[in-house]
């Protein structure tokens, strides 16, 4: 995806989308870089033990995650790194509290005239809202695989 080309100090970073649109808006890929369109929920394309951190940003709420604990506990090498992570949340303005309500009516509304709530996907935009809390964790799926295992929230 779009954030791997964040991740320069890696000798090899691959990137998987499963939007063929999305890896034809990434850059070429070059000998450090290779995009694959696949499901990350099947990752066949990589070794065991063969990967050091699997980011996903701004997708996880997409991922099946009975499968994709599993495949990433298999590619993960002994103490690598996952995190997945949201870019954005619902917009609040802090100097005008009494703004939220009328916010969260229009971005969460149903009524198509006067909000937008209905074109969002769910239940993947209430995952995001709800800062991934939903995404189980990894040791809930496959026990043991992970060691150390938190989440973090950062806020602006």
């Amino acid at each position: 995806g779009q954030a791997t080309v964040e991740l320069t100090p890696f000798k090899r970073v691959t990137g998987v989308d499963l939007s063929s649109k999305m890896i034809e808006n990434t850059p070429t890929s070059t000998g450090q870089y290779e995009y694959i369109q696949a499901s990350v929920e099947n990752l066949t394309f990589l070794e065991d033990s063969s990967v050091d951190l699997v980011i996903s940003a701004q997708a996880c709420h997409w991922f099946d995650c009975n499968k994709i604990w599993p495949e990433v506990a298999r590619v993960l090498r002994k103490n690598g790194s996952v995190a997945f992570w949201v870019r954005y949340s619902q917009l609040r303005l802090a100097r005008y509290p009494s703004l939220t309500p009328r916010i969260n009516a229009y971005v969460e509304g149903t009524d198509p005239l006067n909000s937008i709530g209905s074109y969002w996907e769910q239940p993947g935009c209430a995952i995001l809202d709800n800062h991934l809390i939903e995404v189980p964790d990894a040791n809930e799926v496959v026990p043991g695989a992970f060691s150390d295992f938190k989440r973090v929230f950062f806020t602006g």
